[in-house]
């Protein structure tokens, strides 16, 4: 069974390395700001769930060439809420700073979503989906504190 890990997260290529798994990467080509769902946290399962079956459709249709007959796609997505609204991931030191100080002395949820799919014979056999919250209460920061963060960061 090949094993296709649909993200382009550093960190869960990481944690994949780490156990010494074989695994692919390819990336759904999902436009991530384009999905919506009534909640955020609705949002970001839905989010990890259409990233797999983008990855499985284009196994599917033969958009990629493979080997294999059996695969296991895993996808995720994971983000910060704070006053019900996802946060998203910054662009650049301006908006870094900005989300930084948003969360300054406040509570923010943090939702992550784990999707798998199972394929044998170009046909999804067997789904996965599982899910992780936590309150993360960040202390006050002062700018010594993000521009530190910022700086190891990098």
């Amino acid at each position: 069974m090949q094993l296709i890990l649909a993200s382009k997260s550093i960190g869960r290529k990481k944690l994949l390395k780490l156990f010494n798994i074989p695994f692919q990467i390819m990336e759904s080509g999902i436009d991530e700001d384009q999905i919506h769902a009534k909640t955020p946290f609705e949002t970001i399962r839905l989010r990890a769930r259409l990233k797999a079956e983008s990855i499985a459709n284009k196994i599917i249709t033969r958009r990629y060439t493979l080997d294999a007959k059996r695969y296991l796609i895993i996808s995720a997505d994971s983000d910060a809420v704070i006053d019900n609204h996802i946060v998203g991931k910054a662009q650049n030191e301006k908006e870094a700073t900005k989300i930084l100080m948003s969360f300054s002395g406040k509570t923010h949820d943090f939702y992550t979503a784990v999707y798998a799919l199972k394929m044998q014979n170009g046909k999804i056999t067997k789904t996965w989906e599982t899910w992780d919250h936590s309150r993360v209460t960040m202390r006050k920061l002062t700018q010594k504190d993000i521009d530190l963060h910022l700086k190891l960061s990098d």
